[in-house]
């Protein structure tokens, strides 16, 4: 990591700013070329730094394409003799050296300064502009290196068609054969693998190998035919290329190790069963297809960036994984068992017996273990007092299985480290905490805390280095593109001086100044001459000739003047306007659209879409009489419009034919018609464009990864899964994800992929080999994890580059067209009403319209542009019809209020409301000078009112030099003063953090503690009195003008006001709780003492009006989804459910609805109770299909949604398991465009705003305040140096000797093998360990903490009083203290003084120490600077983040308090609810965690609605939980806790990752090391 890097915000600044012409481009012509061999111009090129031209062209004036010969060979033999004898005299001296570091530091400078090979020469790139186009007769032969590093090396190239370098030996290529470069049956072999029949002849191979795995197992003598072609490919390879035996030959290169791994595993094939090592074949497409190499070298050189970060994190989680297997170790074998005394298990008082042979066959019976409704295993129980606990009549005792067949466990490391990566992928882990904290107990809930947080800065690493990796390519071809544009420049202004010099003809400079204007046009590859041309030029004769015939219409001069009407008003900006207001009706009118509509309201939406097919279709044929057919069809918006209308007018014609209703799906395209009038809905829509993503070449290598993990999944498990599938399911049926098929292999690996592998790895270990499921699933979930984040960041760069946007501006008339609309009707309004009231005697005569026009005109004017030149068919002058009209994307900026605050001060409020000097009051009578010392103490308070009240009220106005205006005034800066003075602050902070504790303890349970009650009660008097004193001073101090201006106060005084509403209420006599859900708002007046959150809200506020942009956008794509799901699934989604015992009917008991009803007339007498019903989440109407796609974008109870879509069949019928299976596809695609490129274009428009903010405040860091920004620039100014002081050397001969032990590295590598040693001797212990071994490991502790106690004995000695100078040794001086406590006393601490948890982190707190020595990992100390220096602005958001749970937790205690589950549902149950403060910290801390939110809105929703009850066990009356209140406020919590999130990823990764002033500081300071040691 010492290495340049390059933070992604810069990156995005520079893809943005920088328009790079495409480099692939640039050419000479012919002329210039040959003019370019001529040595001076080589010459002075060279002397202007020239990169190409100045050291890749020959300086002897030949050419550069000259065929190998053996003359040529020969010239490389004498180079290389020449070269190996400047070699040795240079060892020669090298070995006279005697100081051998400053010789190895030498070599490490020279290896830097030595020549490399070009970087555009490489093997596989087009050759440079600087060498023009090679001879037809030398393409495919054999040519001598065109790259000077290879002058001396026994090598040539080969340039096949497209200009494409290919560099081979000059070796020969079997030594056996003695095939020489010169051999015919060596350039047969060239010309082979070169020729490109041969490369789509291997592609057909491969894609034949592709269609033969997917067969069944019978068609696997079919692949043998492919591995021998493959076998011949092989060998033409070698034969052309050579073996091994040079740089080039054919095994020096990866991808031919593919080539021979799959020819060896077919031929292994014939004799072992291999059955998911033939996939690799598929593999051999990647060098084949153009581009691919290249992605994947960009993935690999991500990897490499990751190795720091992935050591950071590996340690990390192995520190984690120790510390919960020391606290929940055997704890999720807990479970409840029914108490049952007939076998003599049990004693009278319920204990079991410890010696009762029948005691564990009886525990371990999963009958008698009480197991909830609609789950697997038993009920995880505690034996501790905040541990969940068993009903009536069961005893929780520890039993043999953990939950989830065995795997989710503590009971050993590996699967407690696994538990550990769940906890950091958020892949089911808030049902990880839950069973941990029913278990433990749930005051470790503090130990999930940090580890999340902890997660959290691991993810924030490696999506770091992932960034920045892609971030140092993308800043590296943008260089690239610009010095070949710049040298480009430079060879045309030196050709042309050339010129000039040989005094050549003015004709001929005339036509090289043309050549040049003409090659720089050709330079830029997005705006060329076609875009001015007409659009018939383009054409060939006959093309055009028959275009100007048949496609333009200008028959007669009456037709012209019709064409010049009506185009006058399909060009009117009122034209476009209505055409607005038009789809957005028809958006409405296709909204409406739900189950059981009546026949009215049908008849009137189908009656609404035939009159809006009209208008479109009046539409088009307008707009194509008015252009004429081929200039309507130029304009993609227009092929757009004519395509609804050819789908509208389809749908009508075949709307009586059963089978083709989809075709009603067609209609939501012209919801995608606003794009072109809203710029953020056409950048969304450019985002998922499918040139925009297919330019992608991880996109390509996405569609490889699905289809081989596919079928190697379904070759590797899927007979197991049929065979073995009793183990998993109860009635041995194929579960839901699974890999028996292709297409359900298909679907599990896209559900690997979205982040959720937990649940189907459980099921393949159950099915299968552990060793064989682990690492395929791993390997599923990190390569496809890479592969997503390479595409999102490839497309979240180009969507929002530069080229991309000044593409989107080249045409902005329709969103123009609309603001000259509003502005004409606006306008015209205004002159119609003032009219009004000049008739009516009310105003005066409205002045002349023509400014408005004019004003209009010249909006108009300077938004169109320049006009078209003269000469133009009239259709062309007007843009709006003729060319691509897309808007430019705009991104609000931040408001000036925001941006006032954000240039700001530290206190917004001390800046509002500080006096001006010269302070005179409103009579200008100015301050009496009796108040001079008290002016130089106290500042000027404000005037009290405005001008208006003082003007309205003149009693206001008093003279404050006398009488009772001098008492006011002194009483006034008296209040000023208190308000202003620091401690007053301090005491207000002090209040507040009271009066919001106070809200902690009013929960359910008060009425039950009459002296706490008393207490709080008196408390909130004491509170609101000194909240209701303080308003009253600011008003004295401030004054009303000032006060409430100022945001904050304005906050202050509305919690006030609560407060008091509420005090007043309870003394009516209205129960306390009533207003509680009010006064949960008392918290937030921090916001006006805290700058650290002001901070965090000033950015938020300045991307609001950006964030609704974008959220609006988003959620008009979702609609289009919601309406295609509405006429999926609408009504498909209800089944007849037996109440009784909680089942659904079969298909072959109830078929439809008439049945179910049938059923209920029949059991209306029995105790039997039946309902005909629907999901929770569904597609009856629009609404409903919102919230269905938001839970399945989540993927928990979303999966909930799409198992009904597949059961679903015909509207009123019963489902049938998995019936309509393809529906899961409509779910895939909305995953890929809904939620993946949504979330692009989410994220793009928040660092756009967020970029925008920065360039706005001036600020480098605007997530800090004024002071943490001065310490922020003190350390990045440090950077990694140490600010410790080197500890002298003592002066005693023991202690000298002592120094010198402890300071030596290998001091150092001794004590990081005991610390290694320590770990192990954790990650060893089990549950299960034998007494025997844990000895072992009790006596190895003790020899690990003596080592320790001599290693600190020994610092002592040779450090003194300087050990404790450093916080390193003060961590290890604890850690030994905790070690030698925790080892003799761990019981007694475990259950009588404090929880266990943090004592294993103590002592596993000194392994921090062994990072910084590991080798080749010193990008480690600046990933830990970096983190440092990322604290400030975390822990902003933080406290902001902590604030919100604190607010929302004490909302949520007030209003759902007496609100449980059903018995057999997870989320809301006796530990996690909303009785308490804790309690409900700990369900939002829940809900915080991906996923963890949807159990809770699922059992919300489907709570009952009892109003007026008084609730069991409490003396409390009031409502129970609204559903819809419940889930409006999980789903508020979620998104705003999401946006905290993603800020916080943004203040981690593109704020802090700024290594270039760190990197130089680190070289800087090993320099010194370096120095000082020599």
């Amino acid at each position: 990591m010492s290495a340049h890097c390059v933070p992604l915000l810069d990156a995005w600044r520079r893809n943005i700013s920088a328009q790079i012409k495409r480099s692939q481009s640039l050419k000479l012509c012919p002329q210039h070329v040959a003019l370019l061999r001529e040595p001076g111009v080589v010459a002075s090129l060279a002397e202007q730094n020239a990169k190409m031209a100045g050291t890749l062209l020959r300086t002897d004036g030949t050419a550069a394409f000259r065929r190998f010969t053996p003359d040529s060979l020969a010239a490389i033999e004498a180079a290389k003799a020449l070269e190996c004898v400047d070699c040795e005299e240079e060892m020669c001296q090298d070995q006279s050296q005697k100081n051998k570091k400053k010789k190895k530091r030498k070599n490490k400078k020279e290896q830097k300064d030595r020549p490399k090979p070009s970087s555009d020469l490489e093997a596989g790139k087009v050759v440079p502009f600087i060498f023009g186009d090679p001879p037809p007769e030398l393409l495919n032969v054999p040519l001598e290196d065109l790259d000077p590093f290879y002058r001396a090396k026994k090598t040539f190239v080969v340039i096949s068609k497209g200009n494409v370098i290919h560099r081979f030996n000059a070796e020969p290529a079997l030594d056996w054969l003695w095939l020489r470069p010169f051999s015919p049956v060596r350039q047969a072999a060239i010309q082979v693998v070169l020729h490109s029949l041969f490369r789509l002849f291997i592609v057909l191979t491969i894609l034949a190998n592709c269609v033969f795995l997917v067969m069944p197992y019978s068609a696997d003598a079919l692949g043998f035919t492919c591995i021998a072609v493959y076998t011949l490919e092989a060998l033409i390879k070698v034969l052309s290329r050579g073996l091994c035996l040079g740089r080039f030959t054919f095994l020096r290169d990866p991808w031919n190790w593919l080539d021979v791994f799959v020819i060896l595993m077919g031929y292994l094939r014939m004799f072992i069963n291999l059955p998911g090592f033939t996939m690799f074949a598929v593999l051999k497409v990647i060098p084949l297809l153009p581009g691919q190499k290249r992605v994947v070298g960009a993935m690999a050189h991500s990897l490499r960036r990751l190795r720091d970060a992935a050591v950071i994190t590996l340690f990390s989680l192995v520190i984690f994984a120790s510390v919960l297997l020391q606290v929940f170790m055997g704890d999720l074998r807990t479970k409840c068992i029914v108490i049952d005394d007939s076998n003599g298990t049990f004693d009278d008082l319920g204990f079991w017996h410890d010696d009762d042979p029948y005691g564990p066959r009886y525990i371990n019976n999963h009958s008698n273990q009480y197991i909830l409704p609609s789950q697997l295993d038993a009920l995880v129980c505690g034996n501790r007092s905040d541990a969940g606990g068993c009903p009536a009549g069961f005893i929780c005792l520890r039993t043999e299985r953990n939950p989830n067949y065995g795997y989710t466990s503590y009971d050993n490391f590996f699967w407690a480290f696994l538990s550990v990566v769940r906890l950091m992928a958020q892949d089911f882990a808030s049902d990880l905490i839950t069973l941990s904290l029913r278990a433990g107990g749930t005051y470790n809930i503090y130990l999930f805390v940090l580890m999340s947080l902890g997660c959290f800065c691991l993810v924030s690493l490696l999506l770091a280095a992932v960034s920045m990796a892609y971030a140092e390519m993308n800043n590296a071809a943008i260089q690239d593109a610009k010095e070949k544009e710049e040298e480009y420049t430079l060879i045309l202004e030196e050709m042309k001086r050339q010129q000039e010099q040989q005094n050549e003809t003015s004709a001929v400079a005339t036509s090289d100044d043309q050549d040049m204007s003409t090659v720089n046009v050709l330079a830029d590859t997005e705006i060329t001459v076609e875009d001015v041309q007409h659009p018939l030029d383009r054409c060939t004769s006959l093309w055009r000739k028959c275009a100007g015939t048949v496609l333009v219409w200008n028959c007669c001069s009456s037709w012209v003047i019709l064409k010049k009407i009506l185009h006058t008003v399909m060009t009117n900006p009122i034209t476009d306007l209505l055409m607005v207001i038009v789809v957005i009706t028809n958006i409405v009118f296709m909204s409406m659209e739900r189950y059981e509509l009546t026949y009215e309201m049908e008849y009137t939406l189908q009656l609404a879409d035939k009159v809006f097919v009209a208008v479109y279709t009046m539409e088009m044929a307008l707009k194509i009489t008015a252009v004429d057919p081929y200039h309507y069809f130029q304009v993609s918006w227009n092929i757009l419009d004519a395509a609804v209308v050819f789908l509208a007018m389809l749908e009508s014609s075949l709307a009586d034919v059963q089978g083709l209703s989809f075709l009603r799906l067609f209609r939501t395209i012209r919801i995608f018609k606003l794009a072109k009038f809203w710029p953020s809905f056409h950048s969304l829509l450019s985002v998922m464009h499918p040139a925009n993503v297919l330019r992608c070449g991880s996109s390509v290598l996405l569609v490889i990864f699905f289809f081989f993990f596919t079928v190697m999944g379904t070759r590797l498990f899927g007979q197991s899964y049929e065979f073995c599938v009793c183990k998993i399911a109860g009635d041995c049926e194929l579960p839901r994800w699974h890999m028996a098929d292709l297409y359900h292999s298909f679907l599990t690996v896209f559900y690997i992929v979205g982040g959720r592998w937990v649940e189907v790895l459980w099921d393949c270990m159950e099915v299968s080999s552990p060793a064989l499921c682990v690492p395929f699933y791993m390997a599923v979930t990190f390569l496809g994890t890479l592969l997503t984040l390479h595409l999102f960041l490839t497309l979240l760069l180009r969507s929002f580059s530069g080229d991309h946007l000044a593409l989107m501006a080249k045409g902005n008339g329709s969103r123009r067209n609309l603001r000259v609309a509003i502005g004409r009707i606006t306008h015209g309004i205004s002159w119609a009403a003032g009219h009004v009231q000049q008739l009516l005697g009310q105003g005066q005569q409205p002045g002349p319209a023509e400014g408005k026009d004019v004003a209009l005109d010249q909006l108009d004017t300077a938004e169109s542009g320049p006009e078209p030149a003269d000469g133009q068919p009239d259709e062309l002058k007007d843009k709006s019809l003729t060319e691509d009209t897309a808007a430019t994307v705009h991104v609000a900026m931040a408001t000036d209020e925001a941006s006032a605050e954000a240039d700001g001060g530290e206190s917004i409020i001390i800046q509002e409301l500080k006096p001006e000097n010269g302070h005179s009051d409103k009579n200008g009578v100015e301050s009496s000078p009796q108040h001079t010392a008290m002016d130089e103490e106290v500042p000027m308070p404000p005037e009290c009112c405005t001008e208006n009240c003082i003007r309205h009220c003149p009693c206001l106005a008093l003279d404050i030099t006398q009488g009772r205006g001098k008492t006011w005034w002194t009483l006034r800066r008296a209040c000023h003063a208190i308000v202003e003075h620091r401690y007053f602050n301090i005491f207000m902070i002090i209040v507040i953090v009271l009066s919001s504790i106070a809200l902690t303890f009013e929960d359910i349970f008060l009425e039950h503690r009459p002296v706490l009650k008393m207490v709080v009660e008196h408390a909130d008097q004491v509170f609101t009195a000194v909240f209701l004193t303080e308003m009253v001073l600011k008003w004295m101090a401030y004054g009303f003008n000032v006060y409430f201006n100022d945001i904050w106060c304005c906050l202050d005084f509305f919690i006030l006001n609560v407060s008091v509403l509420s005090f007043v209420a309870n003394g009516l006599g209205s129960p306390r709780r009533s207003s509680l859900p009010f006064r949960a708002v008392i918290p937030l007046r921090l916001l006006s003492r805290s700058q650290r959150m002001q901070v965090v809200l000033r950015v938020l506020k300045g991307a609001i009006p950006s964030l609704i942009n974008a959220l609006l956008a988003c959620l008009t794509l979702w609609l289009v989804f919601s309406i295609v799901g509405v006429n999926l699934f609408a009504g498909k989604f209800y089944h007849c459910f037996n109440k009784t015992s909680d089942k659904y009917f079969t298909e072959e008991d109830v078929h439809n609805k008439t049945e179910c009803f049938l059923l209920m007339e029949w059991l209306n007498e029995r105790p039997t109770e039946v309902v005909w019903k629907t999901t929770h989440f569904n597609f009856d109407n629009v609404m409903n299909g919102y919230v269905s796609l938001f839970h399945v974008s989540s993927q928990k109870s979303g999966m909930d949604v799409i198992y009904s879509a597949v059961d679903s069949r015909l509207i009123e019928e019963q489902p049938i398991y998995e019936d309509n299976l393809y529906a899961s596809l409509y779910f895939v695609l909305f995953s890929i465009f809904g939620v993946f490129f949504t979330l692009i274009f989410f994220i793009g428009e928040i660092i756009e705003n967020f970029n925008q903010q920065k360039s706005r405040s001036g600020e480098q860091n605007i997530f800090l305040t004024d002071s943490q920004r001065g310490v922020y620039s003190a350390m990045k100014k440090l950077g990694l140096q140490s600010s410790q002081k080197a500890v002298p050397r003592p002066q005693g001969l023991c202690c000298r000797y002592m120094y010198d032990l402890v300071t030596s590295r290998w001091f150092d590598i001794g004590m990081m093998v005991v610390v290694l040693l320590s770990i192990l001797t954790t990650m060893l212990e089990t549950a299960d360990t034998p007494d025997s071994f844990l000895e072992v490991l009790y006596f190895g502790q003790l020899v690990l903490i003596f080592v320790f106690l001599i290693e600190f004995i020994l610092k002592m000695s040779g450090l003194g009083k300087s050990y404790f100078s450093t916080g390193s040794n003060i961590l290890d001086f604890i850690a030994l203290i905790v070690n030698i406590i925790s080892l003799f006393l761990a019981d007694l601490i475990h259950f009588y003084l404090f929880p266990i948890a943090p004592v294993y982190l103590l002592r596993l707190a000194r392994t921090g120490r062994v990072l910084p020595l590991i080798p080749g990992t010193e990008g480690i100390r600046t990933l830990f600077f970096a983190l440092k220096m990322a604290r400030p602005a975390l822990s902003n958001i933080a406290l902001l983040f902590g604030l919100t749970m604190f607010v929302f937790s004490i909302f949520g205690m007030s209003e759902f308090p007496f609100f449980l589950s059903e018995e057999g549902d997870t989320g809301i149950d006796e530990l996690f609810n909303f009785q308490t403060f804790f309690s409900s910290f700990k369900c939002l801390f829940i809900c915080t965690l991906s996923g963890g939110w949807e159990s809770f809105v699922y059992n919300l929703v489907r709570s009952p609605l009892y109003l007026d009850k008084k609730h069991p066990g409490f003396d409390v009356w009031g409502s129970w939980v609204n559903p819809l209140e419940g889930a409006a406020f999980i789903y508020c919590y979620v998104l705003v806790v999401s946006l905290l999130v993603i800020y916080m990823f943004i203040a981690f990764i593109l704020e802090t990752f700024d290594f270039d002033e760190v990197s130089s500081a680190d070289a800087a300071r090993e320099d010194d090391e370096h120095d000082h040691h020599d």
